[in-house]
């Protein structure tokens, strides 16, 4: 057997010429393999002729009952089987336990030379095996659409149009049929061409003849894995959505699957489901923008259910959340923290989305309190924008006629929320809208001081920059060698945003004298240069004994 491995016809010669035992040749391993087998499934061809001739049986086979033509036919040895065929008169129409012949390994495997082989030889292309399947499923799913063509032509020349057509529609024991397998693999060519010749798209898959029992047994004796649980009621349009195949969904879309677009199989999915839980973007768009329900909820893995609107604004997938809105997305919408759509939408800066819910909702007579909806947290769609200095977002809220002095739960306006974090434009546009300059929050603070802290927050990663540059230098180092990313710069001006903002808030009437719970006022929140440079260069002293510490150790 390590010789027909090998393909080594002297060592073979070598071991018969001493072995007396006729039987010896076509013994078989406990793994079900003779030495024939294994010379064919390597495509040995010469150690298949020496076998043969010494007396080697075609149609040996151990319990499973897969031959040497089945092996050299599902690897695609074609000289190989052409030697089994003629010189050793293979039995073409051999079954193994699952009734499967060498052409229906020859398709499963998606090699055309060899079924071309197998059939002009005379095997038989009208059969099954036990599980229903039949050669045209099995090159479907491979998507061999040359080796289609030719099963369909062999097809035609026994059976008319009509029980063609029948043929091409039977269904195999797990349900499907071939234009499902050939959607589920996302072979467009064979799809298609199934599809002319009649092939029904709406149909739904259901399982027969003790199929799932069957796998479970197969499962259980560890003969397949258990990937996916199999599922009943699928479409050819929903085994395309798994797989993300949008090629083959906008095929079929194109060829009219409108009732498998709202159909639910029997976990209660829809296509769109499917697209979305396997993260296939494009192929849920093109649902969507053909029909299917935008509210549709999913469940992930965790048993947590997801609107899509409100994950495309998550997500930020601006496109999929407008075509969403489009075509009649719930725009009111709130997670459990009381987040809203466009709440979240303001605070990722999607502009454009945020123009899209706000003009929906105006079409929809801008009922409730859907521009002010705030979170569990107190938290505003201008609140969220304001922060993160969106500046377009709050244009559109401000239009809107939103709450410009809305506080949150710590009665945080958006006036402060965007002077602590130094968004000039932003706060120019509040204040026009007639912000509250002297607001408080529950602390006492004022946006003054959130601007002032701001500003020192900067001043001393300002002061922090400049002694590492120092220090760099003392070493040896230019500024440019330890500034290559112009570090300094940025710093400068940001600083330089925080000042004007502090100036701006000034000049529109922020009262400097107002006291916060602990009684300090604006200035107090400022950087300091003596006391608070001062306070910088100890920690830098004090740093640097400590490296100088460590260096001794």
């Amino acid at each position: 057997m390590s010789a027909a491995e090998n393909g080594s016809v002297a060592t073979l010669k070598a071991i018969l010429d001493h072995v007396d035992d006729s039987d010896y040749i076509n013994l078989i391993s406990n793994t079900g393999f003779s030495s024939l087998i294994i010379a064919a499934a390597h495509g040995h061809v010469d150690a298949v002729e020496h076998l043969l001739d010494n007396g080697a049986k075609a149609d040996i086979v151990h319990d499973s009952k897969v031959t040497a033509l089945m092996y050299a036919a599902a690897a695609g040895h074609l000289d190989a089987m052409k030697m089994l065929i003629e010189r050793g008169e293979a039995n073409l129409e051999f079954k193994h336990t699952n009734g499967g012949t060498a052409l229906l390994e020859a398709s499963t495997a998606g090699m055309y030379d060899a079924i071309v082989l197998l059939v002009e030889s005379g095997s038989n292309v009208d059969f099954m095996d036990d599980d229903g399947v039949n050669p045209l499923m099995a090159i479907a799913a491979q998507g061999n659409d040359k080796a289609q063509k030719f099963i369909l032509d062999e097809l035609k020349k026994t059976k008319s149009e009509a029980e063609l057509k029948d043929y091409i529609n039977l269904y195999a024991h797990s349900g499907g049929s071939a234009v499902m397998f050939a959607a589920a693999g996302g072979h467009i060519e064979c799809a298609k061409e199934l599809m002319d010749l009649g092939a029904e798209i709406n149909a739904v898959a259901r399982n027969k003849d003790g199929y799932l029992e069957k796998l479970q047994k197969m499962i259980a004796e560890g003969q397949v894995q258990e990937e996916d649980p199999h599922v009943d009621g699928v479409t050819a349009l929903h085994v395309a959505c798994e797989g993300g195949h949008l090629q083959m969904v906008n095929v079929l879309l194109e060829a009219g699957v409108e009732s498998s677009l709202i159909h639910l199989d029997d976990a209660r999915r829809s296509p769109l489901v499917l697209a979305v839980s396997g993260n296939h973007g494009e192929v849920a768009k093109a649902l969507v923008q053909a029909g299917a329900d935008p509210n549709t909820p999913y469940v992930d893995g965790d048993g947590e259910e997801h609107n899509l609107l409100f994950d495309a604004i998550m997500v930020e997938n601006e496109e999929f959340a407008q075509i969403l809105i489009e075509k009649g997305a719930d725009i009111y919408h709130s997670d459990e923290k009381k987040v809203s759509t466009l709440l979240q939408a303001s605070h990722r800066g999607l502009t454009d989305v945020v123009k899209t819910l706000l003009e929906k909702h105006a079409a929809n007579g801008s009922k409730g309190d859907y521009v002010d909806a705030a979170s569990e947290d107190g938290i505003t769609a201008l609140t969220a924008a304001s922060s993160e200095g969106h500046t377009g977002c709050v244009k559109l809220l401000v239009d809107a006629k939103t709450d410009i002095n809305a506080k949150d739960k710590d009665n945080t306006t958006s006036l402060m929320a965007a002077s602590a974090r130094g968004h000039f434009d932003v706060v120019s546009i509040i204040l026009a809208a007639g912000a509250n300059v002297n607001e408080q929050n529950v602390d006492g603070h004022t946006a003054l001081m959130f601007a002032y802290n701001g500003k020192n927050q900067v001043e001393t990663l300002w002061e922090r920059y400049n002694q590492f540059v120092e220090e760099a230098k003392s070493n040896g180092e230019s500024k440019e060698d330890v500034d290559d990313n112009e570090t300094g710069s940025t710093i400068q001006e940001a600083l330089k945003d925080h000042t004007a903002l502090v100036d701006l808030l000034i000049k529109s009437g922020a009262d400097q004298s107002i006291k916060d719970k602990e009684g300090h006022v604006a200035s107090d929140f400022d950087f300091h240069p003596d006391t608070d440079a001062e306070i910088l260069a100890k920690e830098a002293r004090a740093e640097k004994v400590k490296d100088e510490s460590k260096n001794e150790l």
